[in-house]
């Protein structure tokens, strides 16, 4: 038996079920349910007994069919079926399957290995429902979207065999009609899904068989008709029809009309359309049924069915007829049929012969005209498409052929071309004086401009086959979409060629059926989508040219972050005529305007999105440029062309450094970048913006090192709202020097926030404002780290005379103090453990957790020094030497414990009394930790710190005697969810930031730079291994 709405993956026959109990089962009277238990050795017997029953059954069949599969407990199914398919590996087995859930449906597919669902026409209580049912199992919708790719995976509904009748099922005759009976089955053949019967349903036999009860046996074939009761042929019931039917289904499967529409044109006459997307030609079978008596004497007339195409053949008709002078009579010794009915069968009429139909055209389309359509008749025709559509058609497959070179002129554009032809936000167009991103009714703006924006959307349409999405309404009402395509390329010199290839294409969209348009619309995209990807990725490195997808959809960062925004320029740089091309830190909330560029999120980004990436003419001028407006010893935060920079960043100066550092060992200049020319918008602290002072860039580089060794105080010029609306004045003050015990580079105070976890409080609700969420002041491990790799890469420099400099000095009461940088990057070496690390023994004061690394030290606020943040393996990949390879396992073992998420890693650790994981910057209330988003960097789990992290894993991993293959497959697995994150989002990229345990931040930005840069880097250090 079954319990009804009971949970199919439960068996109710096990000792915790009360089925029986509170009698929910539905039980049949002929058999019991068996109790398996979960093993073979819970009842050896029953398991041995039918494991060898099933066997032979696998001999002697080549199908089984599982009768209440709902109901049959899974492992025992699952055990049974493995053992058959020892016996015949290319057992067939469908299954009787009504969980009353699709998800709970694939548990059993998948786990049982099903290859098909038995669907019942007579489930159906309407020809509506049977309709949808015919059109859920029989094929792809019309017009369905190309699957160009045989390689492409793409989700589908369970293979239904779908049955006029069951076992189970009464006779039409006694709940419907005959007339029923031959338009149901004329609509069941019609959807390219499996087809089945039960014996009697053809013959019309007026009452359920019982599989129980019968004794009488059935009649025998014969191939002329005979009046013999024992007898039967295709003169009886619906037998003709059904193999004339049968004949018509297997030939549209073999001819690849695997395409259905269904339109329900009355209660009772359904159209349904079978259409070849190879060619476009479709057959359109058209049905009326009867669902009682009474509707017999229902007769249609001067229905319109409208076709698209043209007429080539009426295929068939048939009808239904009875003949009142016979009167059916139970046979004693046979299982016989209503001889009263036949059918009457015409194929391949003439038009203007037909019983039924005429062909018509009105106002340019095309109709079917049903003028005497009784209950009980079928109609099949063909139709083909117009010969400008054919032409057209044929027109865009051949552009569309991968051998097709239409597009190669795409090797002349650049890459920040390119950024204008795939991305750009709303804020990137309009700031541009461009009216913004296309506007789909129903369903909202596009996130970029450029292909990347339809494509991300027509991507998860097509995968989900979704013609009823507002984006194919859309398509199919007009070509607003591709006009605007056409439109936006044209306006852009240097793509309108791009443009002019969609405008030739356009007047053959224009030519297409409008059903049709979608799916041609989304070849055409994808077609020039994936040309300007190859043109992209053959402008980039060995490495991304050869990469995975992943380091390919990484890569595509830097074509995403670095383009032409107008009110976003570079200060001067030497023999550089192209200033305005500049990185973003994300999109779309750093895209534009003076929040477009971000002196630190350029440099932690430029390794991965342009020295990897193959991109060097591009880094060297972000490098020059942002040199070109140090100030007191910085580098600019707030970049603003370098006229209206801010200067409160105390770590971008080392992400800085590093940068020049990674350009000299990865690009052909090498050293020789370090007598580079920079032209200084400020040679001195009080200068105005001017642009005729020059020096080298080892000039530049000494000056950092030298002003911090002496100590620098300032005031942030125009402090105030209009720079910072809630900073209080105390902030505006910022600090740098160098700590003379230890070398270490510190700076900030508590009124400030210098480094990335630069979150400014602003509720006066909560009374957070003014107040920085982290200040990190003292010395921040990363930043120790950076200076320190910074002077050993300098020290070798100046040792091998590629660089001049080799000491800093500054005046004190009793004269003046002189360190080498070898003497400084030996001071921060000798004490970076011991000031850093919590020792397993530590009695220091406000420890909350041991054998980490402090995340900063001479913090004012002192508990902060003692915090697990993530900043400590970014310290690590700076300079490694700094770290006891012990100390390291042990920390990083402690990062991922506690700090690793889904996508990135916690800023906080969520045992710190200070964490909240999820960011809400819109939300003010009373809560001092959350209000405004005061948590921005106190547990939301940023994804570029993730990188770090992972590539500390394999520096050290490469150090110790770890298994290095664990650790590479370790990072892998972490790195799946990026790889799906890349291609399910909206944005091709990763976020800035994630609520706890990756939940969405609908606050982050969808994609940001230093995300994709720093996954880029964790890729490209392992390939060099």
């Amino acid at each position: 038996g079954w319990v009804m709405g009971g949970d199919a993956l439960k068996n109710f026959a096990e000792p915790h079920s009360n089925v029986y109990l509170v009698r929910e089962l539905l039980a049949w009277g002929d058999s019991i349910k068996l109790r398996y238990g979960e093993t073979p050795s819970d009842s050896p017997y029953l398991w041995t007994y039918m494991k060898e029953y099933t066997e032979q059954m696998a001999r002697i069949f080549h199908g089984f069919r599982i009768d209440n599969c709902h109901s049959t407990p899974i492992h025992v199914a699952e055990y049974l079926l493995d053992c058959a398919r020892l016996v015949r590996e290319d057992l067939y087995v469908v299954a009787e399957l009504f969980t009353n859930n699709e998800e709970t449906d694939n548990v059993f597919i998948n786990r049982l290995g099903l290859n098909s669902l038995i669907r019942e026409s007579l489930n159906a209580a309407t020809s509506h429902e049977l309709g949808r049912l015919v059109y859920h199992y029989g094929g792809d919708p019309v017009g369905s979207f190309i699957h160009w790719s045989s390689s492409e995976l793409h989700p589908y509904r369970p293979h239904a065999l779908f049955m006029d009748v069951t076992h189970d099922n009464p006779s039409y005759l006694e709940v419907r009609t005959a007339q029923a009976m031959i338009a149901n089955a004329a609509v069941v053949l019609a959807g390219s899904n499996a087809c089945g019967s039960n014996r009697g349903f053809d013959e019309i036999v007026p009452h359920n068989i019982s599989v129980v009860n019968e004794s009488r046996r059935y009649c025998s074939w014969s191939d002329i008709k005979s009046v013999d009761k024992d007898y039967v042929s295709f003169h009886n019931g619906l037998l003709k029809f059904k193999e004339v039917m049968n004949r018509f289904h297997i030939q549209l499967n073999n001819d690849g009309y695997n395409q259905i529409f269904v339109d329900q044109r009355t209660p009772e006459i359904t159209v349904i359309t079978r259409h070849k997307p190879e060619n476009h030609e479709s057959y359109i079978v058209i049905a009326h049924s009867a669902p009682n008596k009474e509707y017999l004497y229902h007769c249609v007339r001067d229905v319109t069915v409208e076709v698209e195409g043209m007429f080539e053949d009426l295929v068939l008709e048939a009808y239904i007829e009875k003949d009142d002078e016979k009167v059916y009579t139970r046979d004693d010794d046979f299982i016989n049929g209503a001889h009263t009915y036949s059918v009457v069968i015409n194929e391949h009429v003439a038009v203007e012969n037909s019983l039924f139909c005429s062909i018509l055209t009105h106002n340019e389309k095309d109709y079917v005209l049903l003028r005497n359509f009784p209950p009980g008749s079928v109609l099949v025709l063909k139709y083909m498409q117009k010969p400008e559509a054919q032409s057209s058609i044929a027109y865009l497959r051949s552009q569309l052929e991968p051998t097709n070179k239409s597009l190669d002129f795409l090797d002349d554009l650049s890459l920040s071309d390119f950024n204008y032809v795939l991305y750009r936000c709303e804020n990137e167009e309009k700031i541009n004086g461009v009216g913004g991103t296309y506007d789909i009714p129903g369903y909202g703006k596009l996130v970029y401009a450029g292909l990347q924006g339809i494509f991300s959307l027509l991507r998860k349409v097509r995968l989900n086959n979704d013609l009823g999405h507002p984006l194919c309404k859309n398509l199919r009402q007009g070509d607003w979409l591709i006009e605007y395509i056409i439109r936006r390329l044209n306006n852009n010199e240097k793509t309108k060629c791009l443009g002019e290839w969609f405008e030739g294409l356009l007047h053959c969209l224009k030519c297409l059926p409008r059903y049709l348009v979608p799916s041609y619309f989304e070849a055409i995209v994808s077609f020039a989508y994936e040309a300007c990807l190859n043109s992209i990725f053959e402008k980039m490195s060995v490495f991304v040219r050869g990469g995975s997808v992943m380091v390919k959809n990484l890569a595509l960062g830097s074509v995403q972050m670095c383009g032409i925004e107008d009110q976003s320029i570079l200060p001067p740089v030497p023999f550089c005529d192209n200033l305005k091309i500049t990185m973003a830190a994300g999109l779309p909330h750093f895209s534009s305007g003076f929040m477009r560029c971000w002196g630190r999120d350029t440099f932690v980004s430029i390794r991965g999105l342009l020295l990897i990436t193959g991109r060097f003419q591009l880094a060297r001028t972000l490098i020059l440029a942002f040199g070109g407006a140090l100030r007191h010893g910085l580098i600019p935060n707030l970049l603003s062309g370098g006229t209206h920079a801010r200067y409160n960043a105390r770590d971008a100066t080392w992400f800085w450094l590093k940068a020049v550092k990674d350009y000299v060992q990865m690009s052909d200049e090498s050293v020789q970048f370090l007598h580079a020319p920079v032209q200084r918008m400020y040679p001195t602290d009080d200068s105005e913006p001017q642009c005729s002072h020059m020096q080298p860039l080892q000039d530049v580089i000494h000056e950092i090192f030298q002003r911090h060794f002496e100590g620098v105080c300032f005031t942030e010029r125009n402090a105030g709202i209009e720079l910072d609306e809630h900073m209080s004045d105390d902030g505006f003050i910022l600090g740098i020097g160098v700590d003379e015990s230890t070398g270490f580079v510190y700076g900030g105070s508590k009124y400030n926030c210098g480094t990335w976890m630069d979150k400014m409080g602003s509720s006066k609700c909560a009374g957070n404002h003014g107040v920085p969420a982290t200040p990190r002041d003292g010395s921040a491990i990363e930043i120790v780290a950076l200076s320190h790799l910074a002077l050993s890469w300098l020290v070798e420099m100046n040792e091998r005379s590629f660089y001049d400099y080799s000491v800093v000095r500054k005046s004190n009461p009793l004269g003046e103090t002189v360190w080498s940088y070898k003497e400084w990057r030996d001071k921060i070496q000798n004490n970076f453990e011991e000031k850093f690390f919590i020792q397993k023994d530590s009695t220091e004061s406000m420890i909350h957790k041991r054998e980490i690394y402090k995340d900063t030290v001479f913090s004012s606020l002192v508990y902060t020094d003692f915090q697990l943040r993530p900043n400590f393996p970014i310290a690590i990949c700076a300079s490694s030497s700094l770290f006891k390879p012990d100390h390291v396992d042990v920390a990083l073992k402690k990062v991922e414990q506690y700090l690793l998420g889904p996508l990135g890693l916690a800023t906080l650790d969520p045992e710190d009394w200070n964490y909240n994981g999820c960011y809400n910057n819109d939300f003010d209330n009373n809560d001092y930790k959350t209000a405004k988003g005061f948590n921005y960097h106190q547990g939301p789990e940023w994804v570029w710190v993730l990188g770090p992290f992972l590539r500390a894993m394999w520096i050290f991993a490469k150090k110790s005697m770890k298994p290095i293959e664990d650790v590479r497959q370790r990072i892998y697995e972490i790195l799946s969810n990026h790889k799906r994150e890349l291609l399910h989002s909206d944005w091709a990229g990763l976020p800035e930031l994630t609520n706890k345990n990756g939940e969405l931040c609908h606050h982050s930005c969808p994609t940001q730079a230093w995300s994709m840069a720093s996954i880029l880097e964790v890729l490209y250090d392992i390939h060099q291994q």
